[in-house]
């Protein structure tokens, strides 16, 4: 990643953010004075750049992150410090002369190209007052001349960013960094030089500008209409072209207007808030650049691929999942014991008068579910006690283990699992994301012993023999799986058993059928109570077998609704019915994670940029405030 001739590593760069990010949280020094809405918007940009470290070494992430760590040190420069105002310029476009003709003092700065093209330093004009507050430029030793300039600012002449030394282009690129504004000077022959323009492009969101064209007396007849393709130029990149930002400069003559003109843009003393909104108005830009569309692009793509990959993976689960169904025996066992849990599901469902059949139903079936599946597993007594022993205690929790179900899916599930998982980790690691999603260490969760009290008693020693005895050979992560997925089914085919007009229906008449037949006992006790005339034993005997019976068209409905749901041939719906997270789940919270980071970024920086605007608005349009973007580029350059 490209990051021009910023002067700090990426973890200093993480380190300072971390410090200004605090100042957000509600202790920025009062003598920042920043407007109150800009002072929120820093804490929202502030809080998404913390966000942001979790997932620093995606390329992605870092680039936003690093932007975004500048616009917050704008934020941490004192108000003490001068504004430093940067000529931006190709060779020999008369940069040089121009910062000597500004504050007054011809070849303040050297102007041959000889020797400009061997000189790394910038050249500064500063007020002898701000001497002790000059910018600091780490790595950089500048050349000052003091005087020419009012107190407050700083004119500084860079080397050219055309010139033969690459390492001159990023000393210019590091006084960028600060400057609060920036003046862009090429000439009629040199107004289309691609690499200068391109510079300007680089900078062009970040920054405001003035833009002087300079030798203008060497083309008398055609300067109108090469100030007019120089506006096209500037339109071209995003700049709407205000006049008053543009100065066409004939010679560097002191009587030249349009030199008296820029020095008043430029050299104007005496507006003391003129500064701080300009400081306030780099945060916003440079916070907006580094949430620009391109830079946000990535968090949106990578998302996608993401969802791919857990669609995907899904998919593999399932197909693997229906070919270990296929054998009929297994397919069999899966859907009687989802009709297991979905006759214990029931009893919450089938209403007040029915629910005593449908627990008892739920409660007996697992039984007979539970002597079926363990019967045989170990010879003799002790093989025949551990089956009654498992059937109870299935029956008295009303599921079963799936026994013959995790069999019949056996390794080769668990190896299709596992290489999911695999290909899922290594997607993330290879992007940088593989921290994302990571639940934090449970012992940190625990007490202060570092140690989670262990379940005990009875139910547990007897529950634990009891699985041991009868599950010892089937993997505990793949029994769990199972179980999930059974309960899941038991329970979706519950809600439809009883959901819809015929659902509704069976409830509605196995519930009246009880009630009615109920009631009807209840009338004819307590008529013969009233009149003292007592039935006989038979009557009894009687009124419970009625009583009995009233429950059979409401269980045998229910019957028929969940026979028709649960079946080996909606084998498919049924495993769909719990769609187990890929990876542990980590893929869906990365691709959440990147979706909400894109949202979150997105509407940041249309709040940025619409406060530009109202910082525009403030600034005003006179030229000495410099021109600014209106329109991003669809990518920004690096």
């Amino acid at each position: 990643m490209k990051c021009g001739a910023w002067p700090l590593t990426f973890n200093e760069s993480l380190t300072m953010s971390d410090s200004v990010i605090t100042k957000m949280d509600g202790k920025m020094p009062l003598e920042i004075r920043l407007l109150p809405w800009i002072a929120a918007l820093a804490g929202r940009v502030g809080n998404f750049r913390k966000d942001l470290l979790a997932a620093d070494s995606w390329p992605a992430a870092a680039r936003v992150g690093v932007e975004l760590d500048r616009a917050l040190a704008s934020l941490e420069v004192p108000p003490a410090v001068p504004a430093l105002v940067v000529m931006l310029g190709g060779t020999g476009v008369g940069k040089s002369e121009l910062f000597g003709a500004l504050i007054g003092k011809p070849g303040a700065s050297p102007s041959s190209d000889t020797v400009r093209c061997h000189t790394s330093q910038p050249f500064l004009a500063v007020h002898s007052l701000d001497m002790a507050h000059l910018p600091a430029f780490q790595g950089l030793e500048p050349v000052v001349v003091e005087g020419g300039v009012p107190r407050g600012m700083v004119l500084a002449d860079t080397p050219d960013v055309d010139g033969m030394i690459e390492r001159h282009h990023g000393v210019t690129r590091q006084i960028l960094e600060q400057a609060d504004l920036v003046i862009f000077v090429t000439d009629p022959d040199r107004r289309g030089n691609l690499q200068v323009l391109e510079e300007l492009r680089r900078w062009a969101p970040r920054k405001r500008w003035l833009f002087v064209l300079t030798k203008a007396d060497k083309y008398p007849e055609k300067m109108e209409e090469i100030a007019r393709d120089f506006g096209k130029r500037l339109g071209e990149i995003g700049f709407s072209g205000e006049v008053g930002s543009v100065f066409v400069v004939s010679s560097v003559r002191s009587g030249d207007p349009g030199i008296a003109r820029l020095r008043q843009a430029v050299l104007r003393p005496g507006d003391e808030n003129r500064m701080p909104l300009l400081r306030q108005d780099a945060f916003l830009r440079q916070s907006a650049y580094a949430l620009n569309a391109g830079y946000l692009e990535p968090f949106h793509a990578e998302a996608e691929r993401l969802s791919t990959m857990v669609e995907q993976g899904r998919d593999r689960q399932e197909k693997a999942y229906l070919r270990a169904l296929a054998e009929p025996r297994a397919a069999d066992s899966f859907a009687r014991v989802v009709r297991q849990v979905a006759w214990k599901e029931l009893g919450e469902r089938s209403g007040p008068f029915l629910f005593p059949a449908v627990w008892g139903r739920a409660r007996m079936q697992p039984l007979a579910t539970g002597w079926a599946l363990t019967r045989g597993l170990r010879g003799g007594l002790l093989g025949i006690a551990g089956a009654l022993g498992a059937s109870a205690l299935w029956a008295v929790r009303g599921l079963s283990p799936l026994r013959q179900v995790a069999q019949a899916l056996g390794d080769d599930f668990r190896d299709t699992l596992s290489a999911i998982e695999n290909d899922a980790r290594r997607a993330l690691e290879d992007a940088g994301l593989d921290r994302l999603g990571v639940p934090g260490n449970r012992l940190a969760q625990l007490g202060q012993d570092g140690k989670a009290e262990a379940p005990s008693g009875l139910g547990v020693a007897v529950d634990g023999f009891l699985r041991q005895w009868t599950l010892s050979d089937i993997h505990p992560e793949l029994l769990a799986r199972v179980e999930a997925d059974v309960e899941a089914a038991g329970r979706e085919s519950a809600r439809l058993a009883t959901s819809g007009l015929v659902g509704c229906s069976c409830v509605v008449i196995g519930n009246a059928l009880v009630a009615a037949m109920t009631g009807w006992v209840l009338w004819r006790l307590g008529k013969s109570w009233w009149e003292e005339n007592y039935h006989s034993t038979s009557f009894f005997l009687q009124a419970g077998l009625l009583v009995t019976a009233s429950f059979l068209p409401g269980m045998l409905l229910l019957g028929w609704r969940l026979a028709g749901l649960v079946s080996p041939r909606r084998l498919r719906y049924l495993v769909n019915t719990n769609p187990t997270p890929v990876a542990g789940g980590q893929l869906d919270k990365v691709r959440t994670t990147l979706a909400g980071w894109h949202r979150a970024g997105g509407d940041i920086a249309k709040s940025l940029e619409g406060a530009q605007k109202l910082l525009g608005d403030d600034l005003g349009q006179d030229g000495h405030w410099g021109a600014s973007l209106r329109s991003y580029p669809a990518k920004s350059s690096e």
